[in-house]
């Protein structure tokens, strides 16, 4: 057994002083305590952890007893009282799925809603973590007047969303159903994420442009060791890529991780679901914690109520107001979170840090326990992009793009299996998953059927080349051209392929050495692995790759699993099957296997395009063992810098992570940059940028496979590595076991850097959409060094909206150009006009650095 004694803030009506009693059991049964030199004069500890409030008059010695023996003594110095005022910010957590099947977590969410309802207008305050939380209340004339009084509060997240895996225009499109609801009155100031660990950087873009300036970052340390690394505290301004900053708290943490305090259910932590007693001793431990940090502030946040999808009850109310009879200090107030961020901006606003950089995704690694279904939401997402754009001017189109969107929202939220499930054929599973994976195979199909086929329509406003089927193609801006056929020749393979831009050098199946004929330089050479090599791991279990911190710390440090080496990496032998030559392109087909692994591989390249493209199918057996599946882009380049294309921005990995960020691994919207000297040019200056774009899979390693190491920091490598499959995570989720077959294309080429900016690239690697009919040029053209995100039809009325993002980190000029007068208007990151900005065919405007630049064009004649 083993003990600890903490003096904390707790004074009482009558001046007694309050000290929290941990106590650790290992007996594994119930053992009395007797106390001296405080009340009460016995405790009963129950198995593993409990809190105990030993009430005294001040400094002094306290005895302690067990009925086995076991004696411990301390001596208690109480520092003068804080007077902390704690914001109770009552939630219950969202998982849609995870304890229930979906239709039985929406019953629970919508009786919650109601209680909710309830409780606010008796006068206690409630707040929906999320707002698709609101089943059957989406907007209740009831809750928008509680809403207004402040008592029930709303945070402006749809769900807790796997920030990672969006796509540009789903990190904005995911905050509209908060500002449809702005829009009718309601008051939504916060953001938050609960549950996961972290998010990217280009959040605080998406937040702040959409006029959301609070956000909290309700992590649960498992599998996210943010607090354990980066030692954050909180409020701090979160500074984005932009520049843009949202005052943010990180739950769970203050310099390191809060004992026994998780991120997003802090009021049944403290005991506030219990009784009086065990509030006063949660709610003492929760603030000596940050007072013996040197936590600077009187204000504390403590953050969520209810755990996973549990049905409400307002018990939390009736135990604060008895815990605030009898202790005066510290004072806990029942909030909505922006009564904490606003009193906090107002006293200390202009003194709060600053904390800029990207915290990464700890647990978008789960996407790659499906990958197949997560290859089809990714391409669902560029689908229904290019659907709105043939739909600009059609308000028909805009009911199934609404629908479309809150699928693929649903599909990235983190809610991946059953929780607690042994049996992976049980019908409970089955049942959760045929709803899950439908948010990601159902939009892909929706969207194929109503798009059809027969020609490649461009869905930018600027033009785009590509190959498909060994054809090349050049569509101009938002128009379309017919698909062709063409037909390749089987030939002796000659032990390259080459064309005019690329020389790919051959050992056997392997892909040894690539050289930019352009530049003369080797940009791809096997050092470790080789171009495109398959790597396969298996094992794992009980390890860290398996399981991080948990949500505890021990007496003695922190309790992790084991490190190990339980697994075995597997490498890959190749052979060359066949070599093929068309009239545009040329192509080697290669097997090659590795450990129970069978992966056909193409390698095709064209003289039109400076481009290799790379089609990986996968064949492998289902195993329910740990495993893991990548494959490795080893560029040669010195003193490399990386940059990934995460939603919002590219960032470099290297020098743009926050503290306790997740290099582990980055979730990537499709591109990879490496960019440094090829050997032999750095004294030149002569620096080149290498830019590897995943179809199909999300994930990247930096350097090295993951070995469950958790870094925060990113080693300096140019080697990448497509991480397309795993099933790490403990618990037994959805399709960890990945049978039969999955397809993972890439493009690679390269450029000079000055030649080829992050935009630029984009654009480069940009093709078009299969559809079943012409479309001719829609007569809009944008120009200038940025991508576009989305061309819609206005969701707020008549018009044409649409959407640029900054990447390169420098302000651009912008011209859009149109066939037809137009009224141009900018609006908020939500579609909000906010100011006109003049009239005509063409019009002039600046994209700010790392930033969304958002445009409406409405008819001169039209009102908004």
């Amino acid at each position: 057994m083993r003990v600890e004694l903490i003096p904390t803030p707790l004074l009482s009506f009558d001046g007694s002083r309050g000290a929290i009693l941990i106590i650790f059991n290992d007996q594994g049964k119930e053992v009395t305590l007797a106390a001296k030199g405080a009340e009460p004069n016995q405790v009963v500890a129950r198995p593993l952890y409990s809190y105990h409030v030993l009430k005294m008059p001040g400094n002094g010695h306290v005895d302690l007893v067990s009925e086995n023996g076991e004696s411990f003594a301390f001596d208690v110095q109480f520092a003068p009282p804080r007077r902390f005022k704690v914001y109770l910010v009552p939630t219950v957590h969202t998982d849609w799925g995870f304890t229930a099947t979906q239709d039985v977590v929406a019953e629970i969410h919508r009786k919650n809603t109601e209680m909710g309802l309830q409780l606010a207008s008796r006068g206690v305050k409630w707040v929906a973590e999320v707002i698709y939380q609101m089943v059957g209340h989406m907007d209740d004339p009831a809750i928008r007047e509680q809403n207004v009084r402040g008592y029930f509060g709303i945070q402006a997240l749809p769900l807790n969303v796997l920030v990672g895996l969006c796509s540009h225009e789903e990190l904005v499109r995911m905050l509209y159903p908060a500002a449809e609801l702005k829009r009718k009155g309601y008051r939504i100031k916060v953001a938050a994420l609960n549950d996961i660990p972290t998010a990217p950087w280009g959040l605080v873009t998406a937040l702040t442009e959409a006029g959301i300036p609070y956000y909290i970052q309700a992590s649960n340390p498992d599998r996210g060791p943010i607090h354990v690394n980066g030692n954050i505290r909180s409020p701090f301004y979160w500074v984005g890529p932009s520049g843009k900053k949202v005052l943010a708290w990180f739950s769970g943490g203050y310099d390191g991780l809060l004992f026994g305090f998780n991120g997003y259910h802090q009021g049944m932590s403290a005991g506030l679901l219990s009784d009086p007693s065990t509030a006063a001793a949660g709610i003492g431990l929760f603030t000596a914690q940050y007072e013996n940090r040197g936590y600077p502030y009187e204000e504390l946040l403590m953050y969520g109520m209810y755990l996973d999808n549990r049905l409400i009850d307002g018990k939390y109310a009736q135990i604060l107001s008895d815990y605030s009879k009898e202790w005066v200090n510290p004072q806990v107030i029942v909030a909505t979170p922006e009564e904490f961020f606003e009193e906090v901006e107002k006293k200390h606003g202009d003194d709060l840090p600053e904390l800029s950089g990207d915290f990464g995704t700890y647990w978008e690694d789960g996407a790659a326990r499906s990958p197949r279904e997560e290859a089809a939401s990714l391409e669902a997402k560029r689908l229904l992009a290019a659907y709105e754009a043939m739909n600009a001017f059609n308000p028909a189109g805009a009911v199934l793009s609404a629908r479309l969107w809150e699928d693929l929202v649903f599909w990235d939220e983190h809610t991946w299996g059953l929780g607690g499930v042994v049996n992976a054929s049980s019908e409970e599973l089955s049942k959760q998953w045929a709803v899950k994976s439908a948010f990601a195979v159902g939009p892909l199909a929706e969207l194929k059927k109503a798009l059809g086929d027969g020609f490649y329509f461009n869905p930018y406003p600027y033009p785009v080349e590509f190959y498909e089927e060994g054809i090349h193609y050049e569509v101009p801006p938002l128009s379309s051209v017919p698909k062709r056929t063409a037909e390749t020749v089987s030939k002796p393979f000659p032990g390259f392929l080459e064309d005019d831009h690329y020389r790919l050098g051959f050992d056997g199946g392997k892909v040894i050495k690539i050289v930019d004929k352009d530049a003369g330089d080797v940009v791809f050479s096997a050092g470790a692995y080789s171009f495109d090599e398959t790597v396969y791991v298996k094992g794992g279990k009980e390890t860290r790759l398996d399981k991080t911190i948990t949500n505890w710390i021990d007496f003695d440090g922190v309790r992790e699993a084991v490190e190990g080496r339980d697994y075995v990496i597997y490498r890959e032998s190749a052979k060359v099957e066949a070599y093929e030559e068309g009239p545009e392109v040329k192509r080697v087909k290669i097997r090659g296997t590795c450990g129970p692994v069978t992966v056909m591989k193409t390698i095709e390249i064209g003289s039109k395009k400076k481009e290799i493209r790379v089609k990986n199918e996968v064949v492998k057996p289902e195993v329910y063992d740990k495993e893991a599946l990548y494959f490795a882009f080893p560029a040669s380049l010195e003193r490399p810098e990386v940059y990934v294309e995460e939603p919002g921005a590219f960032t470099n990995v290297g020098s743009e992570l926050a503290p306790g960020a997740c290099a582990g691994w980055f979730s990537t919207n499709g591109l990879v940059v490496v960019s440094g000297y090829p050997t032999g040019s750095r004294l030149l200056g002569r620096k080149t940028s290498v830019f590897i774009k995943s179809w199909d899979a999300p994930l990247v390693t930096v350097g090295d496979v993951n070995r469950g190491l958790w870094p925060s920091r990113v080693p300096v490598s140019g080697l990448i590595f497509s991480y397309v499959m795993n099933n790490y995570w403990f618990r037994n989720y959805y399709r960890a076991s990945y049978g039969n077959s999955a397809a993972f294309s890439y493009s690679v080429t390269s450029f000079p850097a000055s030649q080829q900016t992050f935009a630029s690239a984009v654009r480069f690697l940009s093709k078009g959409v299969p559809v079943g009919s012409s479309i001719r040029d829609m007569g809009l053209e944008a120009r200038g060094d940025v991508i576009c995100t989305a061309i819609r039809r206005w969701s707020l009325g008549d018009g044409v909206f649409m959407r640029f993002l900054e990447v390169n980190g420098k302000s651009e000029e912008v011209e859009l150009v149109a066939e037809k007068r137009w009224e141009f208007w900018e609006t908020d990151a939500t579609e909000t006009p906010v100011k006109k900005l003049g009239t005509g065919k063409s019009l002039q405007l600046r994209a700010e650095p790392r930033s969304f630049l958002n445009v409406l064009l409405k008819s001169p004649s039209a009102d908004l």
